[in-house]
């Protein structure tokens, strides 16, 4: 439900500014990555082009930094790179996560058979 108040007001604010909109987002709430570039979902675009207007942009991006630079704000090198370092860092954060959650349920699977196999339970690998 989060997401579609988010996009409400995303709306919202399109029509009573009249200003094209950026959204920064790496995940897929709002659109898809390909060839590393932020693709705005199809259906969200035209109910954008329905609701606001066909000749205001919507821009999806993964960076704060280019939606700075579109919005004419200045950028540094230095900024870019820390932002770049903080993505690095997050994705190897969630990668990190990833493999721990998958070992934690090897486990638990292993030791729920173990249990089910102690009390002769169906289809828990025990043959007697």
């Amino acid at each position: 439900m989060g997401d579609a108040v988010n996009w409400e007001w995303v709306v919202e604010c399109a029509k009573e500014s009249g200003k094209n909109i950026i959204i920064v987002s790496r995940d897929s709430d709002y659109g898809v990555t390909y060839r590393g570039q932020p693709i705005l979902n199809d259906a969200l675009l035209q109910e954008f082009k329905e609701r606001v207007s066909s000749r205001r942009k919507i821009l999806l991006t993964n960076r704060l930094t280019e939606a700075f630079k579109e919005a004419s704000i200045t950028v540094t090198k230095k900024e870019e790179k820390q932002e770049s370092d903080l993505i690095e860092e997050i994705a190897d954060e969630r990668k990190l996560l990833e493999e721990y959650t998958r070992i934690s349920l090897e486990k638990a699977e292993k030791r729920i058979l173990e249990i089910m196999s102690k009390f002769n339970y169906p289809d828990s690998g025990n043959k007697n």
